[in-house]
């Protein structure tokens, strides 16, 4: 088991540039050890930040070979702005060239699974993979 390191930061906006280096740095050493990474996505002003950062690094990753999932997402329609998915794609997946089959959002009320939030959320527990990478 690896040492535990307890890193601070002086702000929120500090934390976003060193975890998306970070996040960057996973995503490049997945894809050169096993040929893809497997990546869960957050919201929030870090969450959101972070992309912003990774965005950045954009040409320097294979996002053909990155597939993104989300940790969280609010069951709201796909264009409310409060969305994770809406919020990480105008700060990361439009600005990059990863394939959208490689971009599995949680489902939006107005989508496939209307109103039935159970189902929706049972739908997308069987499409995730067993293992992520971060």
């Amino acid at each position: 088991m690896s040492e535990r390191v307890l890193e601070t930061y002086l702000d929120a906006k500090e934390l976003a540039a060193a975890a998306g280096a970070r996040l960057v740095g996973a995503i490049t050493s997945a894809v050169a050890t096993r040929g893809q990474a497997v990546i869960v996505l957050t919201g929030g002003t870090v969450g959101i930040a972070l992309l912003r950062h990774v965005a950045a690094y954009g040409p320097d990753i294979e996002w053909s070979k990155v597939a993104l999932f989300w940790g969280d997402d609010r069951f709201v329609p796909a264009a409310d702005a409060e969305r994770n998915h809406r919020q990480a794609y105008e700060a990361l997946l439009e600005t990059i060239a990863i394939p959208p089959a490689n971009v599995h959002p949680m489902a939006a009320s107005d989508g496939d699974f209307g109103d039935s939030i159970d189902e929706a959320a049972a739908a997308y527990e069987a499409l995730l993979p067993d293992e992520f990478d971060v």
